[in-house]
């Protein structure tokens, strides 16, 4: 009996270690610099010099659909930086320059993309952002 939980503990044990993703580190994604990678809400990525990003919050600041605005609006990525254990909050401004003095001066950071929650419609001008991709480069 005992050797039948032995067993079917390692199986089991296994099977829970093989379901985990082969990209994370843990929790933690590993991208390099200049990759273009999709970020959700509560996402954390590392980069090889172990600096890590955690996206905490994603805000669609767009003209709501259906209405006329004089600009666009944009969409707003709060973000923690960990830099050799320091840690950085910072806020990244998709209609922005893409350089901002609260970062490293050879850190960019540059949207390419973003999806929503759901469709924009009228019972819904503003619906939430699910995903953004984001490159962080090395200038």
């Amino acid at each position: 009996m005992r050797k039948m939980l032995f067993v079917s503990s390692m199986f089991f044990l296994f099977f829970l270690c093989s379901s985990c993703d082969e990209e994370g580190n843990g929790d933690c994604f590993e991208i390099s610099y200049g990759q273009i990678f999709t970020a959700e809400v509560g996402d954390k990525f590392c980069l090889p010099d172990g600096s890590e990003v955690k996206i905490e919050q994603l805000n669609n600041m767009l003209c709501p659909c259906n209405v006329m605005c004089s600009w666009e609006g944009e969409i707003v990525a709060q973000l923690t930086f960990t830099f050799n254990e320091e840690i950085l909050e910072y806020e990244y401004h998709a209609e922005v320059d893409d350089w901002n003095a609260e970062l490293p001066n050879d850190l960019l950071i540059q949207d390419h993309a973003f999806e929503l929650e759901s469709e924009c419609t009228e019972a819904n001008p503003s619906p939430k952002v699910k995903s953004v991709d984001l490159e962080i480069r090395k200038i």
